[in-house]
């Protein structure tokens, strides 16, 4: 089973990888965060992801991020939000520093075909 990630960006190249293996991961300052971001921008406890299965397709997880009402925001492609679905290669801004979700499973399932019967 391929378990989705997170790549830290600099200068839009993954230097590293952050594996979401679990059910809730928490990012912020904190050394007690899943993903420790060690900057004064980022709030203690500043957001956090969430991995739930689909409802609708066997096998797949949604992969939420949440906002910890932190001071700076949580930006989603440049949009602030305070929860969000996020996409494969959606692009998540915490203070100073970008992840991009890498999850090849997902990829293509955000279209959807309708099919109409005479």
């Amino acid at each position: 089973m391929t378990v989705s990630q997170l790549g830290l960006l600099v200068n839009g190249v993954v230097t590293q990888l952050f594996t979401l293996d679990k059910a809730k991961l928490t990012i912020g300052r904190s050394s007690k965060c899943d993903i420790h971001i060690d900057d004064v921008g980022v709030s203690t406890n500043h957001a956090l992801i969430v991995i739930a299965p689909n409802k609708f397709l066997d096998g797949y997880n949604d992969i939420l991020i949440e906002d910890l009402q932190s001071r700076n925001g949580t930006l989603v492609n440049g949009q602030p939000i305070q929860r969000c679905l996020l996409k494969p290669d959606d692009v998540i801004a915490i203070g100073f520093h970008k992840f991009k979700l890498l999850d090849d499973r997902a990829k293509g399932r955000e279209s959807t075909v309708l099919l109409m019967m005479d």
